[in-house]
């Protein structure tokens, strides 16, 4: 049989509910650091899927027969989000009953945006809205962050008693190719007597975080809860599956432009006992597309939703108070996340920036480098087409034009400061419908790249001047280990400007007294740059012949010594010139 809704629910109704008619968007917001308005008001949008959260909550225990147990399910959901909270940020645990502003800090506004009156003075019951919908955005930032920050990957887990119940918590995510995977897990159980309560919830999220080459973005937010209590040999349980699909667009000026939402949700109960079984259900859905944003406007949402399939004694008070809640929480949640979206590609992780010719070029003081910006992805490699810009951050002496957005490939001249010890520091931006590619590069006039580095008892040294590519003359000297006898030798090698690789050639000694043995080597050679002031050099020997009082033989393997760090010289390094080693 089919049981019907609680008709208590209708009471629910007369708190400040927002309709489906009434979704408008948020209240305009601050500017970015262009002078226009974000997306959303972040912390709008947490009091939003905070109040829908805990609506949905409601009628998820009622139309699951289990009203009794709300105080306990909220003060295990109440430890949960303090969980949440310390595994993905600094913010210290939320007090009791905070209000919607004390909540945001953990769900920052992405630009440091001020929170409008209205979200600020909202109350809030419990952080984190009892069902731990903002467990999506927390995880989602927290994925997000780590690989804006060169960890692609992050695990936590945690498992604790709290309020006479068992909380055990687990979150992953994974940043790979410009996509977010993440997802989390809670269990929480309770007992009294006969009776045992069982709350379990789970969330994923699927992330296209790097504008594709048309600038389009997509994803979904995942969201399961499960409710049981069993009690005298009657068990009363509820579910509620919440899928958020998000579609959005990027201008040319790496701003989210407009945003389409699908949500589908789905709401079940059922009640098991000796006299049989009884259940309840609500389906709904809809679609809402925002218009193309303007400056100085905040998006604004038009679309349809309703309930696609109802048990038959569900109310329509009921039915609106689903559709209205689930609305409110799609829309915050997407708002939320798209906003992390927007601060992770417009803060270079999705742009590589590539300036030529760089500060290998800057050899002489007053020099200029006409130099050409372009942008490659991230995640494909392919170049980016957008405009970028040059501007002096410190230091001498002049970029021209200076920050000034031009089509790429971009064209700038820098020019160095005249005295010799000067130095310069150039910021680079690269703005596009994939994202804003950010680089800095120093500008210091070295006297030469040099080599100081022993290995296996042999010491390699080498200083030379005019660039990276030419010819380089590396010595070493000292005694092997284990060997005993005294090595000299000499390595020459002319690097290729475009690949830093060439072809090696060695001539040694290795004196033992008066008994000297004569070696030749060949093999290769190679640079690779690790930033403007080191860069790395690989030896690889491929054969050698050895000679001794008249005799020559080929030498068995040759052991070739490990990569070697070179760095920028300074003060008289190339006393005696500056071209040649």
């Amino acid at each position: 049989m089919t049981r019907p809704f609680p008709r208590a629910l209708a009471a629910i109704l007369a708190l400040t509910v927002p309709t489906v008619a009434g979704l408008t968007g948020c209240a305009p917001t601050a500017p970015d650091a262009d002078g226009r308005p974000g997306p959303v008001d972040a912390a709008a949008a947490v009091a939003d899927v905070i109040e829908s959260s805990g609506l949905l909550q409601q009628l998820l225990l009622e139309v699951g027969g289990i009203p009794d147990a709300a105080d306990q399910i909220t003060a295990l959901t109440h430890r949960n989000d303090e969980l949440v909270a310390s595994a993905t940020s600094d913010a210290q645990p939320p007090e009791d009953a905070p209000t919607a502003a004390a909540a945001s800090a953990t769900i920052e506004p992405a630009f440091a945006r001020t929170p409008g009156n209205a979200a600020a003075d909202a109350p809030a019951s419990a952080f984190g809205a009892y069902l731990g919908l903002l467990q999506l955005p927390a995880v989602a930032r927290e994925g997000l962050e780590g690989a804006a920050n060169g960890e692609p990957e992050a695990d936590a887990s945690t498992t604790e008693t709290a309020e006479g119940g068992e909380l055990a918590m687990q979150l992953h995510s994974r940043y790979a190719d410009g996509r977010l995977n993440a997802e989390s897990s809670s269990r929480m159980t309770a007992a009294s007597g006969d009776a045992s309560l069982l709350v379990s919830w789970d969330t994923k999220i699927e992330l296209l975080a790097c504008p594709a080459s048309d600038g389009t973005l997509s994803g979904s937010l995942t969201f399961d809860v499960q409710t049981s209590v069993t009690s005298g040999g009657v068990v009363r349980g509820a579910s509620l599956d919440v899928l958020v699909s998000l579609a959005a667009q990027v201008d040319d000026d790496a701003h989210v432009t407009s945003i389409t939402l699908g949500m589908e949700g789905a709401l079940r109960e059922s009640t098991t006992g000796s006299e049989g079984s009884t259940s309840a259900y609500l389906d709904g859905g809809g679609t809402f597309t925002s218009r193309s944003f303007a400056p100085g406007e905040d998006f604004r949402y038009t679309g349809d939703g309703g309930i696609r399939r109802a048990s038959q004694h569900a109310t329509s008070a009921q039915k609106e108070l689903f559709i209205a809640a689930l609305t409110d929480a799609a829309v915050g949640l997407g708002a939320i996340v798209l906003d992390d979206v927007e601060r992770f590609f417009r803060g270079g992780s999705c742009i590589d920036v590539l300036v030529t010719p760089g500060p290998d070029a800057y050899q002489d003081a007053g020099q200029s480098l006409e130099q050409e910006i372009t942008g490659r992805s991230t995640v494909d490699g392919e170049e980016v087409e957008g405009r970028a810009s040059a501007e002096l951050q410190d230091g001498g002496a002049s970029v021209s034009p200076s920050a000034e957005l031009a089509p790429t490939p971009a064209r700038v001249r820098y020019t160095g400061p005249s005295e010799s010890d000067g130095t310069g520091s150039v910021h680079y931006r690269l703005v596009s419908r994939r994202g804003i590619g950010l680089l800095d590069l120093d500008y210091a006039l070295a006297d030469a790249w040099v080599l100081d580095q022993s290995w296996d008892g042999v010491r390699y040294t080498a200083t030379k001047c005019g660039g990276l590519d030419g010819e380089w003359t590396v010595t070493r000297k000292g005694t092997p280990s284990g060997n005993g006898g005294s090595l000299s030798g000499t390595i020459t090698f002319d690097l290729d400007p475009v690949g830093l690789i060439g072809y090696l050639t060695e001539s040694s000694t290795l004196s033992f007294g008066s008994d000297v043995m004569h070696g030749t080597w060949t093999g290769m050679a190679s640079l690779e740059r690790i930033d403007d002031a080191t860069v790395e050099l690989e030896l690889d020997y491929e054969s050698g012949t050895v000679e001794y009082d008249g005799i020559s033989a080929s030498a068995g393997e040759v052991l070739d010594p490990p990569i070697m760090v070179l760095h920028r010289g300074q003060g008289g390094a190339c006393a005696a010139g500056r071209s040649g080693a």
